[in-house]
């Protein structure tokens, strides 16, 4: 739920504002980023309000339900720096660099 929802949902909505209200739609980095950025506002508004609002589908069929999964993903955004987005820093502090442990994984 954090990695999906947080680092992925959540994180870049910040961008979405950012480019919808400063870049115009004919800027290169606009023309970039518009495939990743065109419906992350109504996804992330129904899922607001479908999937982790109160008495939605993540309150009623998680365990941490009653508003725990809230609490979850306050707690890790308060914690949360882009450090954390930086793929091979992450799988370094995670230990997953070393071929020997972890022989098939090919996302490294």
């Amino acid at each position: 739920m954090i990695t999906h929802l947080l680092r992925t949902h959540l994180v870049i909505e910040c961008f979405a504002v950012a480019a919808w209200r400063n870049l115009p739609s004919l800027h290169p980095v606009f023309k970039l980023l518009f495939p990743h950025i065109k419906s992350v506002m109504a996804i992330n508004t129904m899922g607001r309000k479908e999937l982790i609002g109160r008495g939605g589908i993540s309150d009623l069929t998680l365990s941490i339900g009653g508003g725990g999964h809230l609490e979850v993903i306050e707690k890790f955004y308060k914690s949360f720096t882009w450090d954390m987005m930086d793929i091979p820093l992450d799988l370094e502090r995670r230990g997953l660099l070393d071929e020997k442990k972890l022989p098939n994984f090919y996302y490294r």
